[in-house]
C-alpha cells in the first residue's frame, strides 16, 4: 500500500466523448489531512472522485488529460480494484450498501481489498469500535438499517480495506441534523487514526469545519482554494455557500465594494 500525498494535476475529464466535465483541476491531500471540495450540483465534484477511484469508464467517463498519483505511484487507468490496493477507497454518494447482505457480510466484502488477513482483523476491531451499533446489527440485512445506519456500514466497509486515503462522497447528505453530528464526528477521529480524506459535502459550513484545506469547483474548475478558515471568513463563499449576506459600505460603490478575498487564497485562471 502506498503512502504520501494524493496529487491531483491538470486532470481533465469528459463523459460520452462530448461533456467535458472537469478541466485541468489541480489539488493534493498531504497523508493524514483533510482536504474538502465545495461546489454546486454539476460542478464536478463526484467526477473528481470518479476519476481518482477508477470508478470513472464505468460512468461512460474518460481521463483525457492530467495525473492521479499516491506518492510515487501513478493512479490513471488502474482497475478500482488495484486503486483499493493502492490505498485509495471511495465511499460513493447513496451509500450503495449490499441491502440483501448482512451487516457482517459487507464488512467481510469491504476486507476483500485489505492487505492481509491480519490487518483485516485490526481493520474490523476498528470499526466495530468506531460504529458499535454495527455490531448491534451484524446479522441484520443491510437493506433494513436506517440511512445513517447504513451510512456507518458504508464508511466501515471502506474502512476493512486500511486505507491510507478515503473518498466521501456526501457523507451526512440526507441525515438527520444529529445523525450528520455523529457522521462528522467520526469523520474527525478517522483522520485522527491517520486515515488522509478527500471531503464533498454538500453542507459546506461542515466541510470547512472539518478540513485544514478546501477547494471550490465552478463549471468543472478550481475557482477558488486556500485553508478553510481563510475560505469560512471570506465574503464571497460565506455568500454563496454558507448562505450569510454581508452587508457593504454605502460610501464605497467601487467595483470591488463589500467583496474581500483572504490574501492566502488563490484563484484558478485555468
Amino acid at each position: 500500500m502506498a503512502n504520501g500525498t494524493l496529487a491531483v494535476r491538470n486532470l481533465s475529464v469528459t463523459y460520452g466523448r462530448a461533456v467535458r466535465a472537469l478541466h485541468g483541476v489541480s489539488l493534493d491531500v498531504p497523508a493524514g489531512s483533510v482536504t474538502a471540495v465545495l461546489g454546486a450540483n454539476g460542478a464536478g465534484k463526484s467526477t473528481l472522485l470518479r476519476a481518482i477511484s477508477g470508478t470513472l469508464p464505468f460512468h461512460r467517463g474518460a481521463v483525457d488529460a492530467g495525473s492521479v498519483r499516491l506518492g510515487d505511484r501513478s493512479l490513471i487507468g488502474l482497475h478500482p480494484a488495484t486503486v483499493v490496493a493502492a490505498g485509495v477507497v471511495q465511499v460513493p454518494e447513496g451509500r450503495r450498501v449490499f441491502g440483501r447482505l448482512s451487516v457482517e457480510e459487507n464488512l467481510r466484502a469491504g476486507a476483500l481489498g485489505a492487505p492481509s488477513r491480519s490487518e483485516a482483523a485490526k481493520a474490523h476491531g476498528r470499526v466495530l469500535e468506531l460504529f458499535p451499533v454495527l455490531a448491534e446489527r451484524a446479522r441484520q440485512r443491510a437493506g433494513l438499517l436506517s440511512g445513517g445506519e447504513q451510512q456507518m456500514l458504508a464508511i466501515g466497509r471502506a474502512l476493512m480495506a486500511c486505507p491510507s486515503v478515503l473518498l466521501l462522497d456526501e457523507p451526512t447528505l440526507g441525515l438527520a441534523p444529529l445523525m450528520a453530528e455523529r457522521i462528522a464526528e467520526t469523520v474527525r477521529e478517522i483522520n485522527l487514526q491517520g486515515t488522509a480524506i478527500l471531503l464533498i459535502e454538500q453542507n459546506a459550513a461542515l466541510a470547512l469545519e472539518l478540513s485544514s484545506h478546501a477547494h471550490v469547483l465552478e463549471v468543472g474548475a478550481v475557482a477558488l482554494h486556500g485553508p478553510s478558515s481563510e475560505l469560512a471568513g471570506s465574503d464571497e463563499i460565506r455568500r454563496r455557500y454558507l448562505g450569510v449576506g454581508e452587508e457593504t459600505d454605502t460610501e464605497d460603490d467601487g467595483e470591488d465594494a463589500g467583496k474581500f478575498v483572504p490574501p492566502t487564497l488563490g484563484r484558478w485562471t485555468g
